[in-house]
């Protein structure tokens, strides 16, 4: 994986959230994130963390409580963003090496790529 990616794996997964919540919720979530590049066998795992608010400020600086967010949507949402990003950083000739896996990637997770939330959390890990 490019290094570069890192930085955006971890801003693309902010802005699925955030962009829920404003769209169901109109409100501005309170997020914060961390990216982890490697996993707990010390493998190349890169991976965010994030803290959601069971709520968010309103435009008026008022805070409306919620308390569901769509993980089958998350899922989806963070494999479109996973793959686009790949393919963002590859040229044309390793693209057309590559299609095959990244079409592979897409068509063998049809609920999406993991994302971890246990219920009645306000955390979530999207794992890539």
């Amino acid at each position: 994986m490019h290094r570069e990616l890192l930085k955006d794996l971890r801003d693309e997964s902010v802005k699925i959230v955030q962009d829920w919540f404003k769209k169901k919720h109109k409100v501005t979530p309170g997020i914060i994130a961390g990216l982890h590049t490697f996993g707990a066998r010390m493998n190349f795992n890169p991976h965010v963390h994030m803290l959601v608010t069971m709520g968010g400020m309103k435009k008026q600086e008022e805070w409306k409580v919620y308390d569901f967010i769509p993980f089958p949507m998350l899922r989806k949402e963070w494999q479109t963003v996973v793959l686009k990003l790949i393919r963002r950083t590859l040229s044309e000739s390793e693209k057309k090496k590559v299609q095959h896996l990244l079409q592979k990637a897409y068509s063998a997770n049809g609920e999406g790529f993991y994302v971890h939330a246990p219920k009645q959390s306000s955390r979530c890990t999207f794992i890539c």
